[in-house]
């Protein structure tokens, strides 16, 4: 059994043996140290909520740790989901940034000035021992890394050992990002995944702001078209939400959600006759044709009941 435990081991190990910050740097600084970033010592098994409340906090979210420990923490897992952390951070107000799993974008993220967190096996990849802590430097000529971790205010580990336990549980590392603000290196996909998780659960101002500012980073961006006209839908700016929907639908015209956005829109503005012309296109969608007839129905209707237009009279 012995002999098992230590060839699996090893086997966790290999794939950084010889890891060295040096080679992960590309452009980035030798060293960072956020040493401001605040310190929440964890209690029990509430290492989640510490870590949650010391990247809140740094981000200037005002943060009350006992909500925290409640909103996250499961006591039957004497731990905290990660699903749970990344909503608690976009209800402060933040989008929960996956990053990619590559030690570069850690490192580039505390080099940039905020700082990360992480999820971290402890144990074994087959006896896990899950841990949440805060990675806010690096030091490149002695191969570190500096945490906010445990108990621990400032804690200096060899940049193998750490990775090698980021590694067993599968680089999960997330960035709380400001709306307004960018990740250090943004991904395009993975910003669109945080912009809409953000825009679920946001207030509208927030998440308009948001898509306005990937839209100003990628102006051909149907997915932040459609949620730009969503958040003004659903402030009821609906003359905004019906612009927002064009400009998509100019995009991509085949874009069948965008289309049934505008013809709802529409309806509720009072444009009936607009509305069932657009879903008239959408009865034989596969995917939106249960939800467009009986919509289209009530169009027919109101449309059939607005008042015709006389020509004027001489």
């Amino acid at each position: 059994m012995r002999l098992a435990v230590f060839l699996t081991l090893i086997a966790a190990l290999s794939g950084c043996a010889g890891l060295r910050l040096a080679d992960e740097l590309d452009g980035l600084p030798d060293r960072a140290n956020l040493a401001g970033v605040p310190f929440h010592p964890q209690t029990e098994y509430h290492c989640g909520p510490a870590a949650l409340a010391t990247v809140l906090e740094h981000g200037g979210s005002t943060v009350d740790y006992q909500s925290l420990v409640e909103r996250v923490y499961v006591p039957g897992r004497r731990g905290s989901l990660q699903a749970e952390m990344m909503a608690a951070i976009r209800t402060h107000g933040r989008l929960a940034y996956r990053l990619s799993g590559q030690l570069h974008d850690v490192l580039a993220e505390v080099s940039a000035g905020r700082p990360v967190l992480v999820l971290e096996n402890q144990g074994l990849p087959g006896r896990p021992v899950w841990h949440y802590a805060v990675v806010v430097g690096y030091d490149v000529d002695r191969n570190r890394i500096l945490l906010r971790s445990g108990t621990e205010r400032e804690l200096s580990m060899s940049a193998r050992r750490w990775f090698s336990r980021w590694e067993r549980a599968g680089r999960w590392a997330v960035a709380a990002i400001e709306p307004g603000k960018w990740p250090a290196n943004p991904d395009r996909q993975r910003w669109l995944t945080a912009a809409a998780d953000f825009e679920a659960t946001a207030d509208s101002e927030l998440a308009s702001r948001v898509w306005n500012q990937t839209l100003k980073r990628w102006p051909e961006e149907p997915i932040a078209w459609l949620g730009l006209g969503n958040t003004a839908y659903t402030a009821g700016h609906y003359q905004n939400a019906s612009d927002a929907y064009r400009q998509l639908l100019e995009l991509r015209p085949d874009h069948g959600p965008g289309r049934f956005n505008l013809a709802v829109t529409l309806m509720d503005s009072g444009n009936p006759c607009e509305a069932a012309g657009i879903l008239q296109t959408l009865v034989e969608d596969a995917d939106l044709s249960a939800r467009a007839q009986p919509l289209l129905r009530r169009a027919q209707v109101g449309c059939k009941a607005e008042p015709a237009h006389l020509p004027d009279s001489d």
